[in-house]
């Protein structure tokens, strides 16, 4: 693995520091980098940053930790999938001119002694008559109605209003045959002893659909992303204003916006990962015992856009349980492979009365029920590392007080040094 550093071109205008790369290059990758604890990367990679923020986490990030983006095109059913047909172009035609249908009959040409009045006298005609003569009956405005499904979907694909696609995508979700319904706890994702609140809103299936408790779909947009990490950046840098910080604060943004791409955002792997690790936990709670019963555990992440009303984004994975545990203890090399792929894929919402049905189908395209193949052996093995990692606790004590009083170790990218102002 060789790692470089392009923008030290930026370094230029900061007279009062040695300014670097915010995160490294890699351009290779070890074949043994899945082999490899998180204290063996950062040892081997002394430049490497790993204990960062989700927020500021790159692609050079995912590539150390071993989670590789996949691009899947639509499956021949969704691309050739054809909404339900539309009623009879003469019912159509017929309930759309249905309401201009309903003549006003002329006040010289009565049909009916009820529009005329009872002295004889046709030149007036109450207002109440007309009315009741043009509105149209209470079925037509039943027809043309489009149903809720619909409605939904146009809803999370044309408002610009976070609030009205979370309501939107939350009944979506739960009328439909995986009847998800939205998490009553937060989703955090967790490093050793540190914990972050993920984005988004977080749903549990309900169905047969789900063999693992706890939650399995995260729904956010993607300008929620953007903005929080924005924000998380400006409180990072200007707290205490100052041009060197604001300088900081733009290349270190500017290099994250270049570095990312915008449908393989690292802060996708960070939710889903997010999501196995609260699985994980559900399922020991469930069970009772420290070693959960699947080796990968299912994870979605919905997102969508405000800038695209085009299509919905949709990221499934099966995160192993061998990748939990090297966030859980760093210093321990894993057992078992712990790379694993996120698969992309976009949904059209148009027609969107078909956009439930293909939504569904995108998340079911990649589960694989798997199970642990591990034989009596392994598992004696794996029981012994995890208690090899209680008693690893104890090596990291010096460790533990240097992040004790901050929940991240690079709260600051330059170390505990601070910068000088003026």
């Amino acid at each position: 693995m060789t790692i470089d550093n392009p923008h030290s071109h930026l370094n230029k205008g900061f007279p009062s520091c040695t300014m670097r790369s915010f995160f490294p290059t890699v351009t290779t990758i070890d074949p043994n980098s899945s082999r490899l604890s998180v204290h063996q990367t950062l040892l081997q990679y002394p430049l490497v940053q790993l204990q960062v923020h989700p927020l500021r986490l790159s692609t050079a990030h995912l590539r150390l930790l071993g989670c590789a983006f996949v691009d899947t095109s639509p499956s021949d059913r969704d691309r050739h999938h054809t909404p339900p047909p539309p009623p009879p172009e003469t019912e159509t035609k017929e309930s759309r001119q249905s309401p201009s249908s309903v003549a006003i009959l002329s006040p010289k040409e009565p049909s009916s002694p009820l529009l005329v009045p009872t002295n004889g006298d046709s030149s007036h005609v109450t207002n109440c008559t007309i009315t009741k003569a043009c509105t149209p009956p209470p079925g037509l405005l039943l027809m043309t109605k489009p149903p809720a499904q619909e409605r939904w979907a146009r809803r999370i694909a044309l408002c610009d209003m976070l609030a009205g696609k979370q309501t939107a995508m939350m009944s979506l979700l739960e009328s439909s045959p995986i009847a998800a319904k939205q998490s009553r706890t937060a989703v955090p994702f967790r490093y050793r002893a540190f914990k972050e609140p993920v984005l988004g809103i977080a749903f549990e299936t309900l169905s047969e659909y789900s063999t693992v408790p706890g939650p399995s779909i995260i729904y956010l947009d993607a300008s929620d992303i953007r903005a929080s990490r924005e924000e998380h950046l400006r409180n990072l840098y200007l707290q205490y204003f100052s041009q060197e910080k604001k300088r900081l604060y733009q290349s270190h943004l500017g290099q994250l916006a270049a570095d990312i791409a915008p449908c393989r955002d690292p802060y996708m792997a960070v939710m889903l990962i997010a999501l196995a690790q609260a699985q994980r936990r559900a399922v020991q709670s469930r069970d009772r015992s420290p070693p959960p019963a699947e080796q990968a555990f299912r994870a979605h992440v919905l997102v969508s856009d405000v800038n695209d009303k085009s299509c919905l984004r949709v990221y499934t994975a099966q995160v192993p349980d061998a990748f939990l545990d090297k966030l859980v203890y760093p210093r321990l090399p894993p057992v078992r492979d712990t790379s694993f792929r996120i698969y992309h894929t976009t949904v059209p919402y148009e027609p969107y009365s078909s956009f439930r049905h293909r939504l569904t189908h995108a998340m079911s395209t990649h589960d694989k029920n798997q199970t642990r193949g591990c034989d009596e052996n392994e598992g004696i093995l794996h029981e012994g590392r995890r208690k090899i990692g209680k008693r690893a606790r104890g090596i990291d004590e010096d460790e533990n007080i240097l992040h004790e009083g901050r929940r991240w170790q690079m709260g600051s990218p330059h170390g505990h040094k601070r910068l000088r102002t003026g």
